[in-house]
């Protein structure tokens, strides 16, 4: 993780440019932090005493050398007991700490205790505790079975933060039979909409015209478990999904049916897709997800309920504080509505007038354990026969994968003599700005270039990028077009190569 000391220097960044990294012990990292904070200091003195000339130059001090001894990943570990799991403390960069639970596989009650741990922090008085100036712990993100502590480094020392957090390990105990007190929530849910069937057509048409997935990704969640499109709207209907994590992005809610026979299995789309509607349900794994906004995606979609994120925090339920409504153990069930009932729920909620159905309820962690061992059985047959079908799926979707790939390939340019070209002085390249689809190619090899024009429009999150000429290229004459509409482009790849001299 970089350091914080050094984000100014990320800041400096554009597309093309090369970063190389550079290891640093956690005091150097952190004496990195107060040289920057003197200079800043000293600075604001120079400023009001209506002088600068003793302000020491910014940058001026050495890059420390590296460790002699590298820094281990894992700083603490604590041998699993009858009672409590496995846990591992990670340092990452010079303000962060993750507490992470168990051997990496994931089971709600490591969700249970990351969720018991963050309630004990935030409710903490003593020395270490939450600040809203930054004094201290200003921030947990629980996902799973880990929580990521944010914390300043400069006044509360890793030992300290450390040793606390053990104690309070202690404190918890043994949790497989607590009752946790959480929210139940129940939204409305459609699983068809113009706008998901837009989404999947804009893929086809700017990503990847065919793919297992494609174009039908509810039917094929269903198929790739060996249920039928009704079974699985049923399940959709039934099931009580645990929120596992809140985060990501935009605080969007990832989570896990509470009942193991609810979970299917899906992979990610590959590639992802560049946009998806807000409020779209999806299936990725084992884990559903609710799209908080548009945004890219990876997971099946599914349905479109109502998202739980409000950006400026004015619509009923959020706060300026608390944008977001879901958090961790909040379960959620779903109820099917017609698609003109959803647009009407979604019209209350964007005018800030959608009621929320929510109720104080509890999870029974000794119940849901009970339950995983009376399963066990059925879920061991359920997962043989799941792997039966996703082999057929995997095998599918290689063969497909491969001949998209083959045809890409076929209409592609050789890279031998892209590197050739970039070798010769003369050769300058238009580089793609952003990642993104090539939506149109407005030139051609031989054509001369005038500063300003478009050559190339990108499409990203449903948003038209012009790529243009820059001032030094005027006049320059088109070498090699590289891509052509519908390829993926990623930021600071060229896309275009010119030579300078056309003479």
């Amino acid at each position: 993780m970089v350091i914080k000391g050094d984000y100014w220097k990320l800041g400096q960044l554009r597309s093309g440019n090369t970063v190389k990294f550079h290891p640093v012990t956690l005091e150097d990292a952190l004496k990195i932090r107060r040289t920057n904070d003197s200079f800043i200091h000293s600075l604001s003195e120079g400023v009001a005493n209506g002088s600068i000339e003793v302000t020491k130059q910014f940058g001026s001090e050495p890059i420390p050398p590296p460790p002699t001894i590298s820094t281990p990943a894992v700083i603490k570990r604590i041998e699993e007991t009858s009672t409590r799991p496995l846990i591992s403390y990670c340092q990452g960069g010079d303000d962060y700490l993750l507490v992470d639970y168990g051997d990496g596989h994931f089971d709600i009650n490591h969700k249970c205790r990351t969720t018991a741990l963050n309630r004990k922090l935030k409710a903490s008085t003593g020395p270490i505790k939450f600040s809203a100036t930054g004094e201290g712990i200003y921030n947990t993100v629980c996902i799973g079975n880990s929580m990521m502590i944010y914390y300043n480094g400069l006044v509360i020392p890793q030992a300290e933060l450390l040793e606390y957090l053990v104690s309070l390990e202690e404190d918890l105990g043994d949790l497989h039979s607590i009752t946790l007190p959480n929210r139940t929530f129940t939204l409305p849910l459609t699983f068809t909409h113009p706008k998901l069937t837009e989404s999947i057509e804009r893929y086809m048409a700017n990503q990847r015209p065919y793919a297992s997935y494609l174009p039908d990704t509810f039917k094929f969640v269903a198929e790739n478990n060996g249920i039928s499109v009704d079974d699985f709207k049923k399940l959709w209907l039934t099931a009580d999904f645990v929120t596992v994590g809140v985060g990501f992005f935009m605080a969007l809610p990832e989570c896990l049916p509470a009942d193991p026979r609810h979970r299917l299995n899906a992979p990610k789309m590959n590639p992802s897709r560049t946009f998806t509607p807000e409020g779209t349900v999806s299936w990725g794994g084992s884990c559903l997800a609710i799209y908080p906004v548009d945004s890219p995606g990876g997971y099946m979609m599914t349905g479109m309920t109502i998202p739980g994120v409000d950006t400026l925090g004015y619509k009923y339920g959020f706060s300026q504080d608390k944008p977001w409504m879901f958090e961790d153990m909040d379960v959620i069930k779903f109820e099917e509505v017609s698609l003109e009932e959803y647009d009407r729920q979604m019209a209350l909620f964007r005018s800030g007038r959608y009621e929320w159905k929510v109720e104080p309820s509890t999870f029974d962690m000794k119940a849901h354990n009970e339950l995983l061992r009376s399963v066990e059985g059925e879920v061991k047959a359920m997962k043989e026969r799941q792997k039966e079908f996703q082999d057929k799926m995997v095998a599918l979707e290689r063969q497909l994968l491969d001949k998209w790939a083959e045809d890409k390939k076929a209409s592609g340019v050789s890279m031998d003599n892209v590197h050739a070209l970039l070798d010769e002085p003369d050769i300058e390249a238009i580089e793609a700005p952003v990642n993104a689809n090539v939506w149109k190619v407005l030139v051609e090899e031989g054509q001369l270039l005038q500063k300003g024009q478009t050559v190339i429009i990108l499409e990203a999150m449903k948003m038209e990028i012009n790529v243009n000429v820059d001032d030094r290229l005027d006049g320059t004459k088109i070498e090699k077009v590289l891509i052509a509409p519908n390829d993926i482009v990623q930021s600071g790849k060229p896309l275009i190569l010119v030579r300078t001299q056309t003479s």
